[in-house]
């Protein structure tokens, strides 16, 4: 993953307070989006193209990124298998990176 893509998703992920769980979390991404400079929000843009480009040409057809379970990396869903993407690790030297 894209060190700076991770720093900006990581730092973006814990100003989410512990109380806000499951759709409000979306809500809460949803809000405060609009703190992150504009340029950051290319970069991030640009990581998640990656992944997408990278789950057209392994037929994906769904994408976990982040969250418990994931174990620090991108999970692919490739004809009803679910695995994880072995060159998409996310994690970090604090552990797996959490935001979703």
């Amino acid at each position: 993953m894209n060190t700076e893509a991770k720093e900006i998703l990581s730092s973006f992920a814990k100003k989410v307070p512990s109380t806000v769980i499951g759709p409000q979390k979306v809500n809460f991404f949803a809000e405060n989006l609009k703190e992150i400079p504009a340029e950051k929000k290319v970069t991030i843009v640009n990581f998640a193209n990656r992944v997408l480009a990278i789950m057209l040409e392994r037929v994906a057809s769904d994408v976990e990124i982040g969250g418990y379970g994931t174990d620090g990396f991108i999970w692919f869903r490739i004809h009803g298998t679910k695995a994880r993407v072995e060159d998409l690790h996310i994690g970090n030297d604090n552990g797996p990176m959490h935001f979703a």
